[in-house]
């Protein structure tokens, strides 16, 4: 008996799990799947997935794994609860991609599995509603440690004119005892990196019931200019420098009377500003420094706090040439777009509950701004600066 469990485990199962992996993408996914090695202990039910490849039936690439290592616990099925010592996945690849027509990757699978499900046949007896538990509690689902390493994800997104692409790289998850356990806390961090050297970092504690996150949130060195490739055929400007950084300590609950949110330190700030109206030339408005400090904000007490706002050396070019209104003016309708159907509309009366936000601000630090006004429209034309 020994024997044959021992074969069962470790050659049947992977042979079996390769199989059934293959006929279910191939059949309800429409996907091709290639799998170096599976490995099964059935005494430690140490389990391990190596070289994973999916791709359409085209051949393009969807999604490519290195190695999905996991580590259960059987022991605990006494417990009636689900127990994973170790959860790791390592050298993943995924390729997301949103058509012109709005469909996404995540949907196309979805709309494949659902059209591929078997019929529902109608029960021969009436089904018997069955009360759900009283108490609603989670089922218990412990994982000790899970750990994600260089997860990189390709993003194409076909809907703007001017298609937008770019890559994110989850370069390390650390999460500890992830538990549905009540009352049980762990650890978390996490670091993504985006294009051009940015990155943001998360750190802090965590817990599922009830549902809790707690911790520190730090943005680096991120180029606005990304945010400008994917807006460029809707906005009226481009950015063609800036550097946002930013950070904040969060307190994340979902309480039994509704969510509570608390952001404190609040540091945002810009740098090397340079933005530039459509088919012009020079900046109409540079900043060597935006920056907004200590902040804190309270909900549901609807309190926003700022110790400091920083204007350092900007400057905003304000030009009219003749019989057109000026560059600013121009912007502020270009962003207003059609405002008739917005106007027409109501505006929704807010809750007798719900109180008015308390908005402050401390201190405004203005250094070294200029205000500079070309009018060309007179026939002789006027220069001011402020």
């Amino acid at each position: 008996v020994l024997a044959l469990y021992t074969a069962l485990g470790f050659f049947f199962v992977p042979w079996l799990a390769e199989r059934q992996l293959k006929s279910i993408l191939g059949e309800r996914l429409d996907l091709l799947a290639e799998v170096e090695s599976i490995y099964f202990n059935p005494f430690t039910m140490v389990a391990q997935v190596d070289g994973l490849d999916v791709a359409y039936s085209d051949g393009s690439p969807l999604l490519q794994l290195q190695t999905l290592h996991t580590n259960f616990q059987p022991t605990r099925l006494v417990l009636l609860r689900l127990h994973f010592s170790e959860l790791a996945l390592a050298d993943f690849d995924l390729t997301v991609q949103r058509d012109s027509s709005g469909l996404d990757t995540f949907t196309r699978l979805a709309q494949n599995w659902a059209a591929t499900a078997a019929p529902v046949e109608a029960p021969a007896e009436p089904v018997v509603d069955v009360p759900e538990e009283e108490d609603g509690e989670l089922f218990p689902i412990v994982a000790e440690a899970i750990t994600l390493l260089n997860l990189n994800f390709h993003i194409l997104d076909e809907v703007p004119a001017t298609p937008f692409e770019t890559s994110l790289r989850l370069a390390e998850v650390d999460i500890g005892n992830l538990s549905t356990l009540p009352d049980s806390r762990g650890p978390k961090s996490l670091v993504l990196e985006f294009e051009a050297g940015a990155r943001l970092t998360v750190s802090g504690d965590h817990s599922i019931n009830p549902p809790e996150l707690m911790g520190s949130l730090q943005l680096e060195n991120f180029p606005l200019e990304t945010v400008r490739r994917y807006l460029q055929d809707s906005l009226p400007l481009r950015i063609d420098d800036g550097r946002l950084q930013a950070s904040v300590d969060y307190d994340i609950r979902l309480l039994e009377q509704g969510p509570s949110l608390a952001l404190n330190q609040i540091q945002v700030s810009v740098n090397e500003l340079a933005a530039v109206q459509n088919q012009v030339e020079q900046p109409f408005l540079t900043a060597t420094l935006l920056q907004a400090g200590n902040g804190t904000l309270l909900y549901p007490e609807n309190q926003f706090e700022l110790e400091l706002l920083q204007l350092d050396q900007l400057q905003l070019a304000v030009t009219r040439e003749a019989g057109e209104a000026t560059n600013l003016e121009q912007l502020i309708a270009a962003f207003a777009g059609d405002g008739d159907a917005d106007s027409a509309t109501e505006p929704a009366e807010p809750q007798q509950d719900e109180s008015p936000w308390s908005i402050s601000l401390q201190r405004l630090a203005l250094t070294d701004n200029r205000i500079a006004f070309s009018d060309r429209a007179p026939e002789l034309p006027a220069e001011l600066g402020i």
